[in-house]
């Protein structure tokens, strides 16, 4: 997604990258070569095939409709899939905050979000730290995890779905992009939950793509090895990847499933069989979060995997097809040089515009530059996580996640360039950024330095 200032003309006026110039060029090009050629036959031959100018408008008009109503079709696709988008994190969001806040725990988590630890159960709180406190920990730790890992899932479909199921292949780069965001769910999975959810991403399996950890060396791939710096695709990558488009489950139809697995098992009743458990009111309200985000994840698969129906299409394009065509003969030229050329080339860019600009939109989802950031979303939750952690008091828990550098080639996958991302720490892997904790440069006290992250293609070696 390209951000943009609308108050300066020149900048928006000269922006090639993101615009519709690169797919309007190639027709463009073509047709004006058609459009010479055909004048200069029809001059060399002498021949009066007759105008058909009158005509044109008529044809002209009814195509212009065509063109804006498509064009208005694709922007209501492109909101329609912000909307599902920015409702997905908003639940995940929610899910959290509940997670943190009503899983019940002990007397070491039971504090106001400004004050003391509360101290009602002085006596017995060794005995309450074990048997309360610590699962509750876990708890918290499991399901916020488990949501991050669930908003990744989402990037990696978003990328996948559209050229991998629907046409069976995916580049190169994208089974890149793709395997990144693997090696990120390894860092917040277990082996088994890696397991289950990297074996329904349903890239064919070849040399360089097995299911396992034992067979994805991701650390050799993604890290510095002295061959190649962070995240630089291979030479030998291979240019395109054979995908199983046949119906089958899919990755975060796992996490659905392990977080209202997690949320049932630690449900606390009336027998308080539980007790650091999430009282049984407030299950449903958590379990209809994840209803409404995994709603909202199939809304977006249906934008993606549903073009604009093939007739409409059709018509639409042998329509266009057969106006360019006919240019060469609706020409008056006794309307000079500006009206019989440049004010109909205008016309052919605009509609030729107009349809760029609808193909662009019909499908915000992917690695275009003018996607939806998804990246960005990821990242501001997973900083609204650790805070939520540090607010509920569950400073144990806010340890269990550290930050891991993110190597340049990905790091400006989004908006802003995002250079650390959030990982499980009994699952990450051995370099952290720059030795810091889970917290964020926000976090820290006037007292201590503030990290300089410097160059995104810098050492990966710890530093005390």
């Amino acid at each position: 997604m390209i951000l943009y200032d609308n108050g300066k003309w020149l900048q928006t006026l000269w922006t090639y990258r993101g615009s519709v110039w690169y797919k309007v060029a190639p027709p463009l090009i073509r047709w004006l070569v058609y459009v010479f050629m055909s004048w200069f036959a029809i001059q060399w031959l002498q021949e009066n095939i007759g105008s058909i100018s009158k005509w044109n408008k008529v044809f002209g008009s009814s195509l212009s409709f065509l063109l804006v109503f498509r064009a208005n079709q694709a922007y209501a696709r492109y909101l329609e899939g912000r909307t599902a988008l920015t409702l997905f994190f908003s639940d995940i969001r929610d899910f959290v905050m509940f997670a943190t806040l009503h899983v019940q725990g002990g007397a070491a988590t039971l504090r106001p979000l400004i004050g003391k630890p509360n101290t009602a159960h002085k006596q017995d709180k060794p005995l309450r730290e074990k048997e309360v406190d610590e699962p509750a920990h876990e708890l918290r730790v499991e399901l916020v995890r488990l949501a991050l890992a669930l908003a990744v899932c989402l990037k990696i479909h978003a990328k996948m779905a559209h050229d991998g199921y629907i046409y069976g292949s995916i580049n190169g780069w994208t089974k890149w992009l793709i395997d990144w965001d693997r090696f990120r769910l390894k860092q917040l999975l277990n082996e088994d939950e890696f397991l289950w959810v990297d074996s329904c991403i349903t890239i064919v399996p070849c040399e360089f793509h097995s299911i396992g950890p034992a067979s994805v060396e991701f650390e050799d791939l993604f890290m510095s090895n002295g061959s190649l710096p962070p995240g630089q695709m291979p030479e030998d990558w291979p240019n395109e990847f054979e995908v199983d488009g046949k119906p089958s489950a899919r990755p975060h139809t796992i996490i659905v499933f392990l977080l209202r697995e997690v949320l049932f098992r630690n449900m606390n009743d009336f027998t308080n069989a539980v007790p650091w458990g999430i009282k049984e009111r407030f299950v449903p309200r958590m379990s209809k979060f994840l209803e409404t985000a995994h709603g909202a994840l199939v809304d977006m698969d249906k934008i993606i995997t549903t073009p604009i129906p093939l007739p409409y299409a059709s018509l639409f394009k042998t329509l266009l097809v057969l106006h360019m065509l006919a240019f060469p003969f609706s020409v008056d030229l006794d309307n000079g040089v500006f009206g019989s050329l440049v004010a109909p080339i205008v016309v052919v860019v605009f509609m030729l515009g107009i349809d760029a600009m609808a193909s662009e939109l019909e499908n915000p989802f992917g690695n275009d530059v003018n996607d939806l950031d998804i990246t960005s979303l990821i990242h501001e939750l997973e900083c609204d996580a650790m805070e939520m952690l540090r607010l509920c008091g569950d400073t144990k828990g806010r340890e269990r996640f550290v930050w891991r550098k993110v190597p340049s080639a990905f790091a400006h996958d989004c908006v802003m360039p995002i250079t650390q991302q959030i990982a499980f720490a009994d699952c990450a892997s051995d370099e952290v950024v720059q030795g810091m904790s889970a917290r964020m440069p926000s976090d820290l006290g006037h007292s201590e330095e503030v990290i300089d992250y410097g160059d995104d293609e810098g050492s990966y070696e710890d530093e005390e």
